[in-house]
């Protein structure tokens, strides 16, 4: 009974900091003459992401870092399959330029130098176990060499983002590219946007853990198996304020915010979340772990051609696509945890 209260106790902490965190970072953008686009990249990514982040660190230190490893590439799986393309389904997003030209290769280069550092055996090295009681040795992963690597590819992508912001400060041709906010929306002013913000990012970061704990303890009475539980469960759970976010940002008319609030989070998940927990323990591929890296892989490889037709924008049936790519898969690896 508690699991089940605290899983909807984080649901619901979840769809109000969604709101929340939408509200204060569009004000937010406004108020500091910035592109809602690079908050959402920022500041709204990062803080979306925390929840992987606090589970990944618990889960290597604790030594399963194999959860570390399910939950960043479930994640990232279920930010372009179920966000993206569940967004798509109830409109149409249209895609800004630089998203083309910049994030979203930035994710294929980020997820193609994750994909690499994880087949150490196909480079000639090994991982050590986790831990000391281990009796066969992880040859498979991400190290610390690896993830002080993604840190170096992390501070690329921030000199980008920081260099867009300090190059259109207050220039008119980049105040006319704002978003006009709706009439029925009130402009927050600084302190309050702020807020909003922090307030947001906490609700999200709580109701996620709180949202986790109380679905994994449901799967533990149920006995799931563990091997699916960091991909399905764990993976879905911190995406949530992804989720949220982003049906926020539907709702108050603010695209720029999903396209750029998923492709920023993938980019944390990996440069950012997984370099980190690496930097701390070494996180071994766990069985089926390269099938969810191909998935990963693909879907971000798929988005790509859907961003960069139909003049800029994805359709609802490309986003219907995506979802069904994601729930097929999930499906056969839960059928085939299950022994199916």
């Amino acid at each position: 009974m508690w699991y089940f209260t605290e899983l909807v106790a984080g649901i619901a902490l979840l769809i109000g900091g969604g709101d929340f965190l939408v509200r204060g970072a569009s004000s937010l953008a406004r108020r500091l003459n910035v592109k809602t686009l690079v908050v959402g990249l920022t500041v709204v990514a990062f803080g979306t992401s925390a929840p992987e982040l606090a589970v990944t660190l618990h889960a290597v230190l604790a030594g399963s870092g194999e959860v570390s490893f399910g939950n960043i590439i479930g994640s990232n799986a279920a930010n372009v399959g179920l966000i993206l393309g569940f967004a798509c389904l109830l409109r149409p997003i249209h895609i800004r330029p630089s998203i083309v030209n910049r994030e979203v290769p930035m994710m294929l280069v980020a997820t193609c130098a994750v994909f690499v550092m994880a087949h150490d055996q196909w480079l000639g090295s090994a991982v050590e176990p986790a831990r000391s009681d281990l009796s066969v040795a992880i040859w498979n992963g991400i190290d610390r060499a690896d993830g002080i690597l993604l840190l170096l590819l992390f501070g690329i992508f921030c000199y980008y983002m920081v260099n867009e912001v300090v190059q259109q400060w207050d220039t008119d041709a980049y105040l006319t590219s704002l978003p006009v906010e709706k009439p029925s929306e009130e402009l927050l002013t600084l302190p309050w946007s702020l807020i909003y913000l922090i307030g947001g990012l906490a609700a999200l970061i709580i109701g996620g853990r709180m949202t986790v704990n109380g679905a994994v303890g449901i799967a533990e009475i149920l006995e799931v198996p563990s091997e699916v539980i960091a991909f399905t469960i764990v993976a879905i759970g911190t995406s949530l304020p992804e989720l949220a976010a982003s049906l926020m940002a539907i709702r108050r008319g603010h695209p720029d915010l999903i396209v750029g609030n998923v492709v920023g989070s993938n980019l944390f998940n990996l440069l950012l979340v997984l370099s980190a927990t690496a930097v701390v323990g070494p996180i071994g591929v766990p069985g089926g772990g390269f099938n969810d890296l191909w998935v990963m892989g693909g879907l971000s490889l798929i988005l790509f051609p859907l961003v960069v037709s139909g003049q800029n924008r994805i359709s609802r049936w490309e986003g219907g696509f995506l979802l069904i790519i994601y729930l097929a898969y999930l499906a056969w690896r839960t059928t085939r945890a299950f022994g199916g």
